[in-house]
């Protein structure tokens, strides 16, 4: 087990959660209050869409402790668990921009799920 990898996941999970909470009430919130510039041609999209990204940086970092994690285990299999990760965190960002954008961030969303289908099948012998 290497204890290193395991201590860089716990960094990543308390980073995401300082990050989410204390981004939100100390930097979302008062920045969501001040004028922000329409997206899509709305300004209840744009301040959704900042949020959706911010947290987004969240579910990632969450991501990556995962993978570290797993790497410290030696007798995991690295060949079915990466990819599993990976298409988990890209799941978790689509469905979180489809419900915040309710799908008008086309990007994002399609994106993200057409990474998880590529994954998906780039690893159909692991799953």
């Amino acid at each position: 087990m290497n204890y290193l990898f395991l201590a860089a996941a716990g960094v990543f999970v308390f980073g995401a959660i300082i990050h989410s909470l204390v981004g939100e009430k100390l930097l979302i919130i008062p920045l969501l209050r001040g004028d922000i510039p329409p997206f899509l041609g709305s300004v209840r999209l744009a301040r959704r869409t900042l949020r959706m990204a911010w947290h987004l940086t969240t579910v990632v970092w969450l991501g990556i402790a995962a993978l570290l994690a797993l790497v410290a285990n030696p007798s995991i299999d690295l060949h079915f668990a990466v990819p599993a990760v990976l298409l988990a965190v890209c799941v978790a960002t689509a469905a979180l921009s489809l419900a915040v954008t309710r799908g008008t961030h086309l990007l994002s969303w399609a994106g993200s799920l057409i990474a998880a289908g590529l994954i998906f099948f780039g690893a159909k012998g692991s799953f």
